[in-house]
């Protein structure tokens, strides 16, 4: 999920719609996707990720071989504009800002200098 919001964000692109895949043994599967007008930032797309799969994740007595999550419909200032989530945006503003400062770091030291303590706890 870093290196997807990376390249996102180092591409400067805001993707509106959401797509989460689970495969599970067996070759059974459950997907979705979610269109959301917000901002994107990369703890938006973690605690969306994290409700999709939540939701996703039907098959409790099933062992998940994959999961997948894409972006697309992107909006940008050139074309594709989009209006958005009013209730949303101030926060998502402040944490956009975050992203450029973590864009900074992880070009000069690499996507994987920062991470968050959730994913120390599963390592």
């Amino acid at each position: 999920m870093r290196y997807l919001s990376y390249t996102i964000t180092k591409l400067k692109l805001n993707p509106t719609t959401f797509y989460f895949k689970i495969r599970y043994e067996y070759g059974l599967k459950n997907s979705q996707s979610i269109t959301e007008n917000r901002l994107f930032n990369e703890k938006f797309l973690i605690d969306l990720s994290k409700s999709m799969i939540k939701k996703l994740d039907t098959r409790l007595n099933y062992k998940i071989h994959y999961i997948a999550i894409s972006a697309s419909n992107f909006a940008n200032s050139y074309s594709n504009l989009k209006t958005f989530s009013v209730i949303d945006y101030k926060k998502d503003l402040k944490y956009k800002a975050l992203n450029e400062n973590l864009l900074k770091v992880r070009d000069k030291y690499g996507v994987d200098i920062i991470r968050y303590a959730s994913e120390e706890l599963n390592d």
